[in-house]
């Protein structure tokens, strides 16, 4: 169980309040009914604590947001916190089951507790799903595009990484199909697999497979995105010729303005008692 002193708000950057700003708007006629309020305050910080619930007057969102950028440097296939891995941390034949780390542990914490709070409200089956798919939504644009900022980093788009940062990724979907919301999950979260996807491409494979091929492998990247992260993959030992965009792309895969994903195109929150698009 992770501690509730654990999870400390932090002061949202801009992507962060756009995307509390974006659910703000399209749930307003949701969470305006007196009935919700600890839905207003599981989603919306600026609301008192409710004595039916222990789960802190912090936004989930702004909760979630500080833990997502560990997880990109978390390990699933490390025996223990306290044993340093025999090779890369690779996953080799005959290793144990995987163990979700603390950092994949505290951002599935923060999931169970939206989880709960919603069932203690009650909340129509179809609002709370989507409810959480604003969560998974937020997850996928968070790590996606920490993800693009960390390729500075010498040799960080590599196999294992991948390897790793799937599995961190599969132990979080793991917790949607838990409640019947894999496919719920997973659609929110296609940008994102598909990049951990192509990093988790063994090596020989991926050296092979040329740009055209990248491309219809992994329609959810912009040309932008797919170069950037094949630029910067380690080791190369071939020429980059290989991956160069094609014609019809090399525009669009220059253009550095397309590398992150954005928080605009929030997905569309229907009530259930009308089926209305709000």
């Amino acid at each position: 169980m992770i501690q509730k002193n654990t999870l400390q708000l932090h002061k949202p950057d801009a992507m962060c309040s756009s995307c509390i700003s974006g659910m703000r708007a399209d749930c307003v006629e949701l969470v305006h009914f007196k009935r919700f309020p600890e839905v207003k305050k599981l989603f919306f910080p600026h609301f008192m604590h409710s004595a039916h619930t222990n789960y802190s007057p912090q936004s989930s969102l702004q909760v979630l947001y500080p833990l997502l950028p560990d997880v990109l440097d978390c390990n699933p296939f490390r025996r223990s916190p306290d044993t340093p891995d025999p090779t890369d941390g690779s996953p080799v034949l005959g290793s144990p089951p995987l163990r979700a780390p603390e950092e994949v542990q505290k951002v599935v914490e923060v999931l169970n507790q939206t989880w709960r709070l919603l069932q203690t409200c009650q909340l129509h089956p179809e609002i709370s799903a989507q409810l959480v798919g604003y969560l998974f939504y937020f997850i996928n644009a968070s790590l996606f595009n920490s993800l693009m900022e960390r390729g500075s980093e010498e040799g960080f788009y590599q196999w294992s990484r991948g390897v790793h940062l799937r599995a961190s990724l599969d132990l979080i979907l793991d917790w949607a199909q838990e409640r019947g919301l894999g496919e719920l999950a997973l659609e929110q979260t296609i940008k994102l697999s598909g990049a951990l996807n192509l990093l988790a491409t063994p090596r020989k494979t991926l050296l092979k497979t040329c740009w055209s091929s990248l491309r219809s492998l992994y329609p959810s990247l912009h040309p932008a995105q797919l170069h950037h992260l094949l630029s910067l993959y380690r080791p190369l030992s071939h020429p980059r010729s290989t991956w160069s965009p094609s014609a019809p792309d090399q525009d669009a895969a220059l253009d550095t303005g397309k590398r992150h994903t954005t928080l605009t195109t929030l997905p569309l929150l229907y009530l259930a008692r009308t089926r209305a698009q709000t």
